[in-house]
């Protein structure tokens, strides 16, 4: 018993110490060397972390989840605004000439910039010695996490995404929300080592994928809409941006048709 007990805090603490590397090999990296993907995978990473946070709020009533996150979720907010904008910027890219709406473009990257200063400035010498002890201070939870209390967890999860999808079709407003609830579960059953659990998900990673996709256009919509509502925009550059608008609103649709189609699949619930 004391050696199964021992293997399986050994894993959380080796889960918990790859988190804390991957991060800080992110946060050493000189400004210079940040790039789109060196964004995407500081998200990545700190959603790692959310999930396995929330895994310790579960089995650990002591743990107090939003308050240890708090300053990780700061940075991930600012490092989500450059990233949407990335992102647009990509996507402009792909589906524009590059003579076209070079003045929305130029602003795009003015925006760009300034969201990034201020990512840069939260990466403080504070910062960093709050995560350092912050992963300290977490390690008397990892006992709490037992594989009752696991199992528990992921069917409390379970519990929620059949509550989203029960009605059928759904809701646009919702497809983020499912998203996030099936990337908590995927990632909870990676620090398990439970990737047998549900086969049918590895076999239905579409489904995520889709759904990025989905909230990648819905972000451009958003975003030129407000380009379409600013004041000074000349009338040809409207037409322009309501053009691809257009364009985005349509792929929208097709895409939410497919995840429409793709959710019934999810069966191992």
């Amino acid at each position: 018993m004391y050696i199964i007990y021992f293997q399986k805090m050994k894993r959380y603490t080796k889960y918990i110490k790859a988190r804390q590397d991957a991060l800080n090999l992110v946060f050493e990296k000189p400004k210079s060397l940040y790039t789109p993907s060196t964004f995407h995978i500081l998200r990545v990473e700190l959603k790692k972390l959310d999930a396995f946070f929330e895994l310790l709020n579960f089995c650990s009533k002591g743990f107090k989840r939003n308050k240890t996150f708090a300053p990780f979720k700061l940075i991930f907010r600012q490092a989500g605004k450059v990233r949407e904008l990335q992102i647009e910027e990509a996507l402009l890219k792909k589906h524009l000439h590059h003579t076209t709406l070079q003045k929305y473009k130029d602003n795009l990257k003015q925006r760009r910039l300034i969201e990034r200063r201020i990512f840069f400035s939260l990466i403080n010498k504070t910062f960093l010695s709050g995560v350092t002890s912050t992963f300290h201070d977490i390690k008397p939870a990892l006992q709490k996490v037992n594989k009752e209390k696991a199992e528990a967890y992921l069917e409390n999860k379970s519990m929620q995404i059949r509550k989203l999808i029960s009605q059928g079709n759904i809701q646009a407003t919702q497809i983020h929300e499912l998203r996030k609830q099936l990337k908590k579960i995927h990632y909870t059953e990676k620090i398990l080592e439970k990737s047998n659990r549900n086969k049918s998900l590895a076999k239905k990673d579409i489904l995520p994928k889709l759904m990025g996709k989905w909230h990648d256009c819905q972000i451009m919509i958003e975003h030129l809409k407000k380009a379409m509502d600013a004041d000074g925009i000349g009338s040809r550059e409207f037409h322009q941006i309501e053009k691809i608008r257009t364009q985005f609103a349509s792929d929208r649709e097709a895409l939410y048709n497919k995840i429409c189609l793709a959710i019934p699949q999810l069966d191992f619930f």
